[in-house]
């Protein structure tokens, strides 16, 4: 199951943080559609490029 899609996955004592799809950087907000709860972890690889973009 892709990371961020259920409650059973994320509630499992990791820190949490908000992930956005569109970076603010380049016109994203900070509304519903455009922020996904991700692991710290699964953060930092999204950023660093190691994993697929959400």
């Amino acid at each position: 199951m892709p990371i961020g899609m259920s409650a059973q996955y994320l509630l499992n004592g990791e820190e949490l943080h908000l992930h956005h799809k569109k970076p603010k950087t380049q016109g994203g907000g900070d509304n519903y559609g455009n922020l996904k709860l991700v692991h710290l972890y699964c953060h930092q690889q999204i950023h660093s490029g190691t994993i697929c973009r959400l």
